[in-house]
């Protein structure tokens, strides 16, 4: 079988849709890659299209993959496409028979309840200690007697213990918000609470089991985390090579993407300036995209810099998704 032909019936792709996402720049991005790398890092992970076109072109093959973000429930429904896929299906597929502008809001304003508000953040990856076992059966309970809506949901998931069942439900409602609030956009309130409203979707697709299963397949064996991107490029060595996707520096006073879980403005992009040029200068392979501005420019004077045509995929008025330059900075590597 040919390496294309296995592409073609393997073929995984990003499972949510993420501000910033880069599927229309694929190719262009890829080509920027280096040939020859040991370990791969991606500290912001985002709807995880490059990690995804990388397992498809068997470039990560053989591979050690480290891939992070610091948003919290969007790493928790990595970890779950990862190791609980088909529970997750499950719970998709009873989700989307009740979907309705009714549903939607029930989901949405749950992380005003008090016991799941004061877990949503909680993270798969914690230990399954008493305390917090006991913790996630007080929530599942307090779910049950919500609505009878949510005692279908866990007696799907009878087999998992009580920390990952719950992570399973948080990792379906992300899913489920995602799919079907307005143009896909993850947006807090200053409390942590998930406010983008509904959007006008006719019919959602919000369990896609093929995808998912896919997705799961691709992610066996990569390491995740969850956590400042600092964190995960302390582990990377020479040879290895670090993708940077981070939060886009604004275009404007009025830019609204710039981040998901905190700010990422100046002071943050000339940290993460600082580590770029410290790996760079210890032999790490570096490649990061950021927004055409003339602080970036000047921040990465010294490298690189690329501009590639994208198009805008999330914005609330559609004549404003035309095509904008993006940059590509690249470190000293062939």
């Amino acid at each position: 079988m040919s390496a294309n032909t296995k592409c073609l019936q393997t073929e995984s792709k990003p499972f949510i849709k993420w501000a910033g996402g880069k599927r229309a720049l694929l190719d262009s991005i890829v080509s920027f890659i280096p040939k020859d790398f040991k370990n791969y890092f991606e500290p912001f992970v985002g709807g995880g299209a490059i990690f995804f076109a990388l397992q498809n072109r068997g470039i990560l093959e053989s591979k050690q993959v480290f891939i992070n973000d610091k948003n919290t429930e969007l790493m928790n429904a990595y970890v779950v496409v990862q190791e609980n896929p088909k529970e997750l299906v499950l719970i998709l597929q009873i989700m989307q028979s009740l979907h309705c502008k009714d549903f939607f809001y029930l989901m949405r304003n749950l992380d005003r309840e008090r016991y799941f508000k004061e877990n949503v953040q909680s993270y798969i990856f914690l230990d399954s200690t008493q305390e917090s076992m006991n913790i996630f059966e007080e929530i599942i309970e307090y779910l049950k007697a919500y609505t009878s809506y949510f005692k279908d949901c866990f007696t799907q998931l009878q087999s998992l213990n009580s920390n990952k069942a719950f992570g399973v439900f948080k990792a379906a409602r992300f899913l489920y918000l995602n799919k079907t609030c307005f143009n896909g956009l993850c947006r807090y309130n200053a409390k942590g609470e998930f406010n983008t409203p509904m959007g006008s979707y006719k019919n959602p697709k919000i369990c896609d089991s093929e995808l998912l299963l896919k997705a799961s397949k691709s992610l066996q064996n990569i390491e995740l985390f969850c956590g400042d991107f600092t964190e995960i490029t302390q582990k990377a060595q020479r040879g290895d090579f670090v993708y940077f996707d981070p939060p886009y520096f604004p275009l404007n006073k009025t830019s609204s993407f710039v981040s998901y879980t905190d700010v990422f403005l100046q002071k943050e992009q000339e940290r993460l300036c600082e580590v770029f040029k410290s790996l760079d200068s210890k032999g790490v392979k570096v490649l990061q995209s950021n927004s055409n501005t003339s602080f970036i420019k000047e921040l990465y004077k010294d490298f690189e810099i690329i501009e590639l045509k994208a198009r805008r995929a999330i914005n609330c008025k559609g004549d404003k998704r035309g095509k904008i330059i993006e940059l590509l900075i690249r470190g000293n590597y062939e």
